[in-house]
């Protein structure tokens, strides 16, 4: 009778150990621990991660979907709560192609940079998009297409283009 008690006292005793001990190392893998982390040292900045775009072309805006693939562009929060941001397209200085020239589409919202208001700074052009919420933990996964409008002229075939996305 004593053994059987005895093993029923170290069952749980192992059960409760395997819970207590599993638990933080899911949360640590699901990305949470991260979170709470940074709650206590501090708000994390939006991660974003962009996939590669195809070579520019010049083609219509209403044609620009079906010639172009999107490109997925996904912001991941590490925080431990919900964060606004303003998501911007930076074209760097040292482009070769005019940015009056581009069109972008993000989710088939297209945007014509010759119209949208430029910030500016030593190293680039900032393009305001939209503002974005993104709860605790969790990613926002967004298509993207850049093009050369129809009325592009004098762009050397070996121009280049050097853009990123920020938010702010």
């Amino acid at each position: 009778m004593k053994k059987d008690i005895r093993k029923i006292i170290i069952s749980l005793v192992f059960a409760v150990s395997l819970i207590l001990i599993s638990y933080p190392i899911w949360r640590f893998a699901s990305g949470e621990k991260i979170g709470i982390l940074a709650n206590s040292y501090g708000e994390l900045p939006l991660n974003i991660n962009i996939g590669t775009f195809e070579p520019l072309v010049i083609v219509d805006d209403e044609m620009s979907n079906t010639v172009i693939n999107d490109t997925d562009i996904s912001i991941k929060n590490r925080n431990g709560f919900n964060k606004k941001a303003k998501l911007y397209m930076v074209v760097e200085k040292t482009s070769t192609i005019p940015y009056q020239y581009l069109r972008l589409a993000i989710n088939n919202e297209i945007y014509r940079l010759n119209e949208i208001a430029i910030e500016e700074d030593e190293n680039g052009y900032y393009f305001y998009l939209s503002e974005i919420e993104i709860e605790a933990y969790k990613e926002e996964n967004l298509k993207a297409r850049i093009w050369l409008s129809q009325e592009t002229d004098g762009v050397s075939p070996e121009a280049t283009l050097v853009t990123n996305f920020i938010t702010k």
